[in-house]
Protein backbone atom coordinates (compact mmCIF):
# COMPACT_ATOMS: atom_id res chain seq x y z
CA UNK A 1 0.00 0.00 0.00
CA UNK A 2 1.44 3.34 -1.02
CA UNK A 3 1.46 6.26 1.34
CA UNK A 4 0.61 9.45 -0.52
CA UNK A 5 1.97 11.62 2.29
CA UNK A 6 5.37 9.91 2.12
CA UNK A 7 5.38 10.13 -1.67
CA UNK A 8 4.50 13.80 -1.43
CA UNK A 9 7.40 14.47 0.94
CA UNK A 10 9.83 12.51 -1.21
CA UNK A 11 8.56 13.94 -4.47
CA UNK A 12 8.90 17.54 -3.33
CA UNK A 13 12.31 17.02 -1.79
CA UNK A 14 10.82 18.38 1.44
CA UNK A 15 12.75 21.64 1.31
CA UNK A 16 12.72 23.52 4.64
CA UNK A 17 10.26 26.15 3.39
CA UNK A 18 7.88 23.39 2.25
CA UNK A 19 8.12 21.34 5.43
CA UNK A 20 5.68 23.51 7.36
CA UNK A 21 3.06 23.17 4.64
CA UNK A 22 3.54 19.40 4.43
CA UNK A 23 3.76 18.73 8.16
CA UNK A 24 1.29 21.38 9.22
CA UNK A 25 -0.13 21.18 12.71
CA UNK A 26 1.66 17.87 13.33
CA UNK A 27 5.07 19.56 13.45
CA UNK A 28 5.48 19.29 17.24
CA UNK A 29 4.47 15.64 17.18
CA UNK A 30 6.94 14.96 14.38
CA UNK A 31 9.71 16.78 16.26
CA UNK A 32 9.04 14.67 19.37
CA UNK A 33 9.01 11.43 17.37
CA UNK A 34 12.23 12.39 15.59
CA UNK A 35 13.95 13.20 18.89
CA UNK A 36 12.71 9.92 20.39
CA UNK A 37 14.04 7.94 17.41
CA UNK A 38 17.45 9.64 17.67
CA UNK A 39 17.50 8.89 21.41
CA UNK A 40 16.63 5.23 20.81
CA UNK A 41 19.41 4.92 18.25
CA UNK A 42 21.90 6.42 20.71
CA UNK A 43 20.75 3.97 23.39
CA UNK A 44 21.25 1.07 20.93
CA UNK A 45 24.73 2.38 20.10
CA UNK A 46 25.54 2.45 23.81
CA UNK A 47 24.27 -1.06 24.45
CA UNK A 48 25.13 -2.93 21.24
CA UNK A 49 27.82 -0.77 19.67
CA UNK A 50 27.61 0.90 16.27
CA UNK A 51 28.24 -2.30 14.29
CA UNK A 52 25.01 -3.94 15.43
CA UNK A 53 22.66 -1.09 16.37
CA UNK A 54 21.47 -0.14 12.87
CA UNK A 55 20.89 -1.49 9.41
CA UNK A 56 20.80 -5.17 8.47
CA UNK A 57 22.52 -6.32 11.69
CA UNK A 58 19.84 -4.66 13.83
CA UNK A 59 17.09 -6.10 11.61
CA UNK A 60 18.64 -9.56 11.96
CA UNK A 61 18.83 -9.31 15.74
CA UNK A 62 15.17 -8.25 15.87
CA UNK A 63 14.18 -11.11 13.54
CA UNK A 64 16.04 -13.60 15.74
CA UNK A 65 14.38 -12.22 18.87
CA UNK A 66 10.94 -12.33 17.27
CA UNK A 67 11.49 -15.91 16.10
CA UNK A 68 12.71 -16.91 19.56
CA UNK A 69 9.67 -15.33 21.23
CA UNK A 70 7.36 -17.14 18.79
CA UNK A 71 9.16 -20.49 19.07
CA UNK A 72 10.32 -20.52 15.44
CA UNK A 73 13.65 -21.61 13.99
CA UNK A 74 15.62 -19.08 11.96
CA UNK A 75 17.73 -19.95 8.93
CA UNK A 76 20.27 -17.82 7.10
CA UNK A 77 17.62 -17.26 4.41
CA UNK A 78 15.27 -15.82 7.02
CA UNK A 79 18.00 -13.43 8.10
CA UNK A 80 18.99 -12.17 4.68
CA UNK A 81 15.31 -11.49 4.02
CA UNK A 82 14.94 -9.74 7.39
CA UNK A 83 18.11 -7.73 6.84
CA UNK A 84 17.05 -6.83 3.30
CA UNK A 85 20.52 -7.63 2.04
CA UNK A 86 22.15 -10.13 -0.34
CA UNK A 87 22.78 -13.63 0.97
CA UNK A 88 26.56 -13.10 0.86
CA UNK A 89 26.24 -9.97 3.01
CA UNK A 90 23.97 -11.80 5.44
CA UNK A 91 26.51 -14.62 5.79
CA UNK A 92 29.26 -12.07 6.49
CA UNK A 93 27.08 -10.24 9.05
CA UNK A 94 26.14 -13.49 10.76
CA UNK A 95 29.87 -14.20 11.08
CA UNK A 96 30.35 -10.82 12.75
CA UNK A 97 27.40 -11.47 15.07
CA UNK A 98 28.90 -14.87 15.93
CA UNK A 99 32.36 -13.40 16.57
CA UNK A 100 30.79 -10.84 18.90
CA UNK A 101 29.09 -13.64 20.83
CA UNK A 102 25.57 -12.53 19.89
CA UNK A 103 24.52 -15.43 17.65
CA UNK A 104 25.22 -19.15 17.63
CA UNK A 105 24.53 -21.89 15.11
CA UNK A 106 22.63 -25.04 15.93
CA UNK A 107 22.59 -27.94 13.46
CA UNK A 108 19.20 -28.93 12.06
CA UNK A 109 18.50 -32.42 13.42
CA UNK A 110 16.52 -33.31 10.30
CA UNK A 111 18.90 -31.92 7.67
CA UNK A 112 22.63 -32.06 8.43
CA UNK A 113 23.34 -29.60 5.59
CA UNK A 114 21.44 -26.83 7.35
CA UNK A 115 21.76 -25.00 10.63
CA UNK A 116 19.55 -22.65 12.58
CA UNK A 117 20.69 -19.40 14.12
CA UNK A 118 19.90 -18.48 17.70
CA UNK A 119 20.55 -15.54 19.97
CA UNK A 120 23.06 -16.19 22.72
CA UNK A 121 22.33 -15.39 26.37
CA UNK A 122 24.57 -12.33 25.91
CA UNK A 123 22.44 -11.07 23.01
CA UNK A 124 19.25 -11.72 24.96
CA UNK A 125 20.58 -9.73 27.90
CA UNK A 126 21.63 -6.81 25.68
CA UNK A 127 18.33 -6.73 23.81
CA UNK A 128 16.36 -6.87 27.06
CA UNK A 129 18.50 -4.02 28.43
CA UNK A 130 17.69 -1.99 25.33
CA UNK A 131 13.94 -2.62 25.46
CA UNK A 132 13.86 -1.99 29.21
CA UNK A 133 15.66 1.33 28.72
CA UNK A 134 13.21 2.63 26.12
CA UNK A 135 10.18 1.58 28.16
Amino acid sequence: MRNERIESLAGNGAAPDQTEKLVGAGRGKLQARTAREIERRQIRYGILGRDFADGPSWSMLLALLEAQLNGRNTSIKDLYLAGNCPKTSAIRLVGKLESAGLVRREPDKNDKRRCFLLLTPKANALLMAYFDSIG
